[in-house]
């Protein structure tokens, strides 16, 4: 019976996790509407989401496993920070270069590079038929930049960029997750990810114009959907569900963000999206299908 009360309660967390997710493009687009800076942008919604956490963490504290950090996770966590911050940074600005549907479908070949990663640096075995999707998605991310100025090209660059950092950032996790709670890894993460952004603003001397209500709203809010409910609901599901099945719910970010962003902005793709879009889903359902089959 309990068995049976954390599977559901992990299934409501993941349905939320994908609700949360779809949020994310829109909200990156609302305040780059505002002119924020990519920079900031990130900055603030990871201060946002910091705070949020300690507040949480003051009322309730967290009741998990209190493993401390090694040095070896340490390094690892501090690893995974200044990844996000990667993921993040590039993800912003594929947003702002290109439309929707190609960042969030190039986005989605980091399921392929971390398999790839899991191959090279966990030494986990695949079978040889997957690399047959991996080459279908390749395709799909060319097809993707057939006809687009520089501009959009560029935005390509940055979420196959967002894919690699992602990708990078989920296999340090898988490791250090293995003996540290959830809230201190995040913790640790979102601290470094904040600093080095910060870092990177202070040293760029980034402009701090477009900050209002919208962008700040707006950041808030990807402190929310995307970032706590979002990838801590994740975190949450997977003691119960299988990562194949997460990262297949998770993927319906690829047709979920789009269309919010097509319905509350209205941002159409171009045809030369749709059909790469199009191949790099079939793709990742083929790869899926090959990783469910897995003896």
């Amino acid at each position: 019976m309990q068995h049976n009360s954390q599977t559901s309660r992990a299934r409501l967390a993941l349905a939320l996790a994908a609700f949360s997710a779809a949020f994310s493009a829109v909200f990156n687009k609302f305040a780059l509407g505002q002119q924020m800076h990519p920079i900031w942008i990130n900055v603030v919604r990871l201060g946002f989401a910091l705070l949020i956490m300690i507040l949480l963490g003051i009322i309730k504290p967290a009741g998990e496993g209190k493993a401390p950090l090694t040095r070896r996770t340490r390094m690892l966590s501090a690893l995974s920070g200044i990844l996000l911050a990667a993921h993040l940074l590039c993800w912003v600005y594929a947003l702002q270069l290109t439309d929707a549907l190609a960042a969030t479908t190039i986005w989605s070949t980091y399921l392929f590079m971390a398999a790839l990663g899991s191959v090279l640096l966990l030494h986990e075995q695949l079978p040889r038929i997957v690399y047959l999707p991996m080459a279908l998605a390749v395709l799909g991310v060319v097809i993707c930049g057939n006809g687009m100025d520089s501009g959009s090209m560029s935005g390509n660059l940055f979420a196959l960029g967002a894919a690699v950092t992602y990708a990078a950032y989920l296999l340090c996790g898988r490791v250090v997750r293995r003996s540290t709670d959830t809230f201190r890894y995040t913790m640790t993460v979102y601290s470094v990810a904040l600093g080095t952004l910060l870092l990177c603003a202070l040293l760029l001397r980034v402009p701090t114009s477009g900050f209002n209500l919208i962008s700040l709203g707006s950041t808030l809010g990807l402190a929310v959907f995307s970032t706590l409910l979002g990838h801590s609901m994740v975190s949450y599901s997977l003691k119960s569900i299988s990562a194949t099945t997460v990262s297949t719910v998770m993927l319906t970010e690829v047709i979920t963000g789009p269309i919010l962003v097509f319905l509350l902005l209205g941002e159409a793709p171009a045809r030369s999206t749709l059909i790469g879009g199009a191949v790099i889903l079939i793709a990742v359902v083929w790869y899926l299908w090959i990783d469910i089959r897995k003896p």
